[in-house]
Parts: structure tokens; sequence; C-alpha cells
């Protein structure tokens, strides 16, 4: 999730972001989150706790990426389309990768994205906690 905030921060709504992580799928975002989502249960060794990660998960799935996925589509048009025809949706394609260039680390976007890990981490320390 940091590496694609690097890229991204706010620029989504001015224009398609092809570079870095985005040049591999279109939401690294949220693979990052789905990555996180996943390791909470295993951190815990609860399957209830991974049952009960399914329903966010498929809220994203089948709600959250469509409907952010038209908002881009309107905003941007035609080079939107082409990005999603040259990029998948959710499976990496290495051979496109284009390295690109980053923004500053010292970013808004940034910044936020590293406060929530902290928050993210303590939260699965603190579900460890509780498991034991």
């Amino acid at each position: 999730r940091i590496w694609a905030s690097t890229y991204i921060c706010a620029r989504k709504s001015v224009n398609v972001v092809r570079s870095g992580p985005y040049s591999l799928c279109r939401n690294p975002l949220y693979w990052g989150t789905f990555l996180m989502t996943a390791a909470f249960p295993l951190i815990t060794c609860s399957w209830p706790l991974g049952l009960a990660m399914l329903p966010p998960i498929a809220l994203y799935l089948l709600a959250v990426v469509p409907v952010e996925e038209s908002v881009m589509q309107s905003r941007h048009g035609a080079e939107y389309a082409a990005y999603c025809d040259s990029v998948s949706r959710w499976w990496p394609r290495f051979s496109g990768y284009d390295r690109g260039v980053a923004l500053d680390g010292g970013s808004i976007g940034f910044r936020r994205e590293c406060s929530r890990m902290v928050w993210w981490v303590g939260f699965a320390v603190l579900a460890q906690l509780m498991a034991r």
C-alpha cells in the first residue's frame, strides 16, 4: 500500500496513473488491503475471523471497485479505457512494468498511508494479544 500511495496520492482525480505499481495492475492499493486483511486470521490463527473478513472483501470486489472504475472512466474517458485494455484489474503483469517516477515521500498522501499502516499493525498486535 505504501508503494502504491507514493505513486498516486491525489493524482487519480487529475490524470490516469500508469507507472510503478499501477503499471502492474489497476488496484494495487486494494491488493495491499486484501493482503493485510488476510494476515489477521493467520496472525491470530482464527478461522472465524477469516470467515468474518469475507463479506468486506466481497463488498470491495463487487461494489467499491466497479463504482470507482466507473468514476475513473467518466472522468478520464478514452485515456482510462486504454489503460484498462493494457493493465489487468487484479492480476499483476510484470512484463508491462514501468518504474516511472514516485511522488515525494514527504507528501500528505504518503504520510497518511504510513499512519494507517501504524494503526493496522497496532490492530494486528491487539488482535494477537486478545487471541492469546
